[in-house]
């Protein structure tokens, strides 16, 4: 895969030889000119891709993901009606947050995961008229199996109402089970026609009203 920024930290070399079970998963909104949170996206983002590519889909070929990596938060801004959410390890929920605190999840204890890890990503654009679109929900394979990307999902669905939308839309692909049970069985979207144009054959476009 292309070269990652490492998500920035204070941690000493001590801090990571004794490393701790998480308090929480923290989710926080990542605004322009928060280069820590930014790393820390730009990292998901690109692990999201290179997953994609493992099963068969290099989103890079025809979503312009490279520029969007250079342009974050860009269409996923507030400005935008949109938001850009990184998922982090916290140890502490006493701690003050990177950016806007949305929420605090519980953790399992999970020994390997570092204070400030990013874990998961989720964002949100302006699609047309009062429709949003979610895009680019990942979590890292040391973090699943919680339930995260429902419950990041949920604050989408939250932000999509503050900001008037009355439709989300997304898609996803056939060969991803554990995304089209999330998405059609545990949020309750429902399959549409095709909105956007996606070369791949297992494409598959969802839509909700909220």
């Amino acid at each position: 895969g292309r070269p990652v920024e490492p998500f920035l930290t204070t941690m000493t070399m001590g801090d990571v030889a004794e490393r701790t079970p998480m308090a929480c998963w923290r989710a926080t909104s990542v605004l322009p000119g928060d280069e820590a949170s930014l790393s820390g996206i730009r990292q998901l983002f690109t692990e999201y891709n290179d997953f994609l590519i493992s099963v068969g889909c290099d989103i890079s070929l025809f979503q312009g993901f490279e520029q969007e990596l250079a342009a974050l938060p860009g269409k996923y801004s507030k400005e935008n009606k949109g938001v850009l959410v990184l998922c982090s390890a916290c140890a502490n929920a006493a701690e003050v947050p990177m950016g806007p605190l949305l929420a605090d999840f519980p953790s399992k204890d999970v020994s390997n995961i570092l204070p400030g890890q990013p874990v998961a990503c989720i964002a949100l654009r302006p699609l047309e008229g009062s429709i949003g679109e979610v895009k680019r929900l990942y979590v890292a394979p040391l973090a699943r199996g919680q339930g995260l990307g429902e419950k990041l999902s949920g604050l989408i669905l939250s932000a999509a109402r503050d900001f008037g939308y009355t439709k989300l839309r997304l898609d996803t692909l056939e060969r991803l089970p554990a995304a089209v049970t999330l998405y059609s069985k545990k949020l309750g979207f429902r399959r549409i026609e095709p909105y956007g144009h996606c070369p791949l054959p297992d494409a598959l476009f969802f839509e909700i009203d909220i």
